[in-house]
């Protein structure tokens, strides 16, 4: 398989797992222990601090910058790699803003999954940059 239909299709992967963990994070809450159902129910009806209100403006950013990375990545534009590197460093922030976190065994797998093929894109797109950059230098 070529190296963009490897590309895309590994964009397919990671679109359908980020969903597939939303979706597992909205119906799969019910089944965790009471005990750590009851500390989400308390995070939830706590009121939000400047640091829960600015890490959900990050993930809104976030989430329309990884949408228009994709689009670029398939598209072929130049900047996409660096639009999904800052996507990833978006990532990293939201991660270390939000706290303790809570999540059942599918969602973290699903998590863990899109991470491992968001990296692989990540570096595939990078180094097609890469091809990009000394082919301008040899031409």
């Amino acid at each position: 398989m070529a190296p963009v239909k490897w590309l895309r299709t590994l964009i397919a992967v990671e679109i359908g797992l980020v969903l597939l963990s939303i979706l597992a994070s909205i119906r799969l809450e019910h089944t965790l222990p009471a005990a750590l159902q009851a500390y989400l129910r308390e995070h939830h009806d706590a009121p939000m601090t400047p640091l829960e209100a600015t890490v959900g403006t990050l993930a809104i950013a976030w989430a329309a910058l990884k949408i228009v990375s994709w689009v670029g990545l398939i598209l072929r534009w130049r900047v996409a790699p660096w639009l999904t590197l800052a996507s990833w460093i978006g990532v990293v922030l939201i991660d270390l803003g939000s706290g303790p976190n809570v999540e059942t065994a599918v969602e973290a797998t699903l998590t863990a999954a899109w991470s491992v093929v968001g990296g692989a894109i990540l570096v595939m797109s990078l180094q097609a940059l890469r091809g990009q950059s000394q082919g301008d230098e040899t031409a």
